[in-house]
């Protein structure tokens, strides 16, 4: 008989002993100590999502922010196999649907920095489709994607809120990609009459209701939804990803942001757009 892993024994455990609502866990590793007003953000977010999963009926939730870099919270919420009884935990992997879509931008970018691709010439005239299967897994100090996921198609992509983060963290400072290459990637295009698209190279890039610069996208597959979201200037990102329809909106992950925003406790919600 197979043993159970010892992150599945701690989560259960872990379960029973926080008195928590049926399968939920908590965090599975030590993260940074937290201040008071991050715990009060914590609990604020924790409750919205409870919320949400209590009106969608959500089995299952992921969530994790990280702030300057550094996951700060990070927690399952519910089932990830309702039949096993197998709780979601911070490394239960999720489809992300469309969330896919920045990868693929991202890799766009990298091949404009290797100069493989250009992004001013013809589709007609480009072999961007056949490179973006011929590039090699992403690698950065925080992350990596390998090779054959890339090639499995980019709708197919499972991961984890975790490690959503700091792919979104990686692209807020130059580093991953060049400063140049960041500017570009979320600069919202123009029409031929100059209106914005609001949609920079891979992502919806906005502000909420307190002027504050966002860039996110969210995506949604059977069996799964996702959003990642990030507020640039303060440094913050947010990943929530289920697995069941609908998905968490940009609302819910922006109001989760603005709590844990630097000096922002306290932060009114955003209203709904």
């Amino acid at each position: 008989m197979r043993r159970p892993s010892f992150a599945l024994l701690l989560g259960l455990g872990l379960l029973v002993a926080g008195n928590a609502l049926p399968g939920q866990t908590r965090g599975l590793y030590h993260l940074p100590d937290r201040s008071a007003a991050v715990r009060e953000a914590i609990d604020r977010s924790r409750a919205l999502i409870m919320a949400r999963q209590t009106q969608h009926r959500f089995p299952g939730v992921g969530a994790a922010v990280s702030v300057r870099g550094r996951i700060i919270w990070s927690e399952g919420f519910g089932w990830a196999d309702i039949e096993q009884q197998v709780p979601v935990s911070s490394r239960t992997r999720f489809r992300l649907g469309s969330v896919s879509k920045v990868f693929c931008a991202v890799a766009v970018a990298a091949l404009v920095e290797q100069k493989r691709l250009d992004l001013d010439l013809s589709v007609q005239r480009s072999r961007s489709i056949a490179l973006l299967h011929r590039v090699e897994g992403f690698r950065h100090a925080q992350f990596r994607i390998p090779r054959q996921q890339l090639q499995m198609g980019w709708r197919r992509f499972l991961s984890t809120p975790e490690d959503l983060v700091r792919f979104l963290s990686a692209l807020l400072h130059p580093g991953f990609l060049s400063a140049k290459t960041l500017e570009v990637m979320f600069t919202p295009q123009r029409l031929k009459n100059g209106d914005s698209t609001g949609v920079g190279i891979g992502w919806r890039i906005d502000k909420d209701s307190q002027g504050r610069r966002r860039f996110h996208h969210g995506g949604t597959i059977e069996g799964g939804g996702a959003i990642v979201l990030a507020l640039p200037d303060e440094d913050v990102a947010v990943a929530i990803v289920t697995n069941q329809l609908p998905r968490f909106s940009e609302t819910d992950a922006s109001q989760i942001a603005s709590w844990f925003a630097p000096g922002q406790a306290g932060t009114q919600p955003d209203k709904p757009r």
